[in-house]
């Protein structure tokens, strides 16, 4: 799915309940998503979320409520940070390059979240 004139997402997309991956990628004329709604989180299907090559500063909250996503591919966008509500030890996510991580959560609630939180770090460091 491309982002749309003013870099927004049909209303429509929020309706597939059972949408399973999802890819959101610059539209024509090179429009990004610069905030993901939070109504991904009404989409309680989803097992990939793919927003790389946006502008996206972080990502909802709401995407920790979906239980089955596995997937999260946001290389390339602008992410600060990410929400409390992620559970890292169920996910593989994908946000090495070109994110500016400035605050990583302020509690770690797992040694699982602490190792990838730390493998992120690493080849944040390590450059492409």
């Amino acid at each position: 799915m491309e982002v749309g004139e003013g870099g927004t997402l049909p209303a429509e997309l929020w309706r597939c309940k059972q949408l399973k991956v999802l890819k959101i990628k610059p539209g024509p004329g090179g429009v990004c998503l610069t905030t993901l709604p939070s109504q991904v989180g009404e989409l309680t299907s989803l097992t990939t979320l793919i927003v790389s090559g946006n502008a996206l500063t972080s990502l909802p909250a709401e995407i920790g409520d979906l239980d089955d996503l596995r997937v999260i591919e946001a290389e390339s966008n602008k992410i600060q940070s990410l929400p409390e509500s992620l559970d890292l030890g169920s996910l593989e996510v994908d946000l090495v390059s070109s994110n500016p991580f400035c605050r990583i959560r302020d509690c770690i609630s797992s040694c699982w979240d602490a190792i990838h939180i730390l493998w992120f770090l690493l080849h944040l460091t390590s450059g492409p």
